[in-house]
């Protein structure tokens, strides 16, 4: 008996060694659709994000694919510049400030059915190169030249900002040529005007009752305060912003 039962004990630990011990379960890897719809999401987040930032009018830049200089627009850069520089001068200084820009580039230059001189400008998108169509029409005010842009998308309804910050642009950067960094723009009637500009018109530049020369400034049209001091210059250094963030914003 006792024989018997050593000889099962010795068959049990034979067994016992034989079967391996059960391993623990091991965690499964993610699935890789589970990656895929990962990095999808980080895509429409981070696009999201992007576009997003360049909103800077939630009520226009959706459903606008142009913008354009005028004498109320809001912000400084967005309004005409007059200055008492030629005709020939100043599209010279167009075709010179657009050509040192990144993306920008001279398509033409003729002259519209009312006598204004106009240059013709592409802005290309640095990620998809969308086009936009640039403007800018020097028009004779008399004693006077007016500078004015537009800028138009070349596809889609809305640019998500981008042609309102192609005006600044190139605007920002006529300034600085035309005035050696100030920008002068047209001002807007104050309350109570009856329609007529509230600048006092500034003489070319020359030779002043102490015989000192005027400044660049002297070139341009600006608005006075009631005290008589130079109101609406403002120092522009042009930013690859466009006036705002441009994070090469691919609207077309």
């Amino acid at each position: 008996m006792a024989k018997a039962t050593r000889k099962s004990a010795r068959n049990r630990r034979a067994v016992s060694e034989r079967v391996p011990a059960a391993e623990p379960p091991k965690e499964k890897p993610p699935s890789v659709l589970r990656r895929v719809l990962l990095v999808l999401f980080l895509i429409v987040v981070g696009g999201a994000a992007i576009v997003g930032a360049q909103i800077e009018d939630w009520n226009r830049d959706f459903i606008k694919n142009f913008a354009s200089t005028r004498d109320e627009a809001q912000h400084p850069l967005e309004r005409p510049i007059r200055t008492t520089r030629g005709a020939d001068e100043l599209v010279g200084i167009v075709k010179h400030v657009a050509g040192a820009m990144p993306r920008w580039r001279v398509e033409s230059e003729d002259v519209d059915d009312g006598g204004a001189k106009r240059v013709k400008l592409v802005r290309q998108s640095m990620l998809f190169k969308f086009e936009d169509d640039v403007t800018v029409r020097i028009e004779d005010e008399g004693e006077v030249r007016a500078v004015h842009a537009e800028s138009r998308s070349r596809i889609g309804d809305g640019d998500l900002g981008q042609n309102p910050r192609n005006v600044r642009k190139i605007m920002a950067a006529m300034a600085e040529a035309i005035v050696g960094g100030r920008a002068a723009p047209a001002p807007t009637p104050g309350p109570g005007d009856d329609g007529g500009s509230s600048e006092t018109p500034t003489p070319p530049a020359g030779p002043d009752e102490s015989g000192e020369t005027g400044d660049a400034s002297d070139d341009v049209d600006a608005p006075t305060d009631d005290a008589g001091a130079v109101d609406g210059i403002e120092d522009v250094v042009p930013d690859d912003g466009d006036g705002g963030a441009d994070p090469d914003d691919e609207s077309g």
